[in-house]
């Protein structure tokens, strides 16, 4: 869609690659960080945001697994 885009408006894409597979252990990353530092974050946003952020990566690798998101790259250059 994005490198679709960008040749509509007169760019070259050189390259893409959907990147969602090495993406998504980012989730877990996350939910970890959140876990380590729980006091911490507990005190910025209190237990009710923190368990919204929790089912929000629950969400998200749900729709990562399902293939309805993800994440790419693509290289472009200016044509002309």
């Amino acid at each position: 869609l994005y490198a679709a885009h960008a040749e509509k408006h007169g760019l070259k894409v050189l390259t893409q690659r959907d990147i969602s597979q090495e993406t998504r252990p980012t989730f877990a990353a996350w939910r970890a960080n959140a876990e380590q530092h729980r006091d911490a974050v507990l005190d910025l946003i209190g237990p009710d945001e923190l368990d919204v952020f929790v089912q929000s990566l629950e969400i998200l690798e749900r729709l990562w697994d399902d293939h309805t998101l993800g994440y790419g790259i693509f290289a472009a250059e200016k044509v002309g």
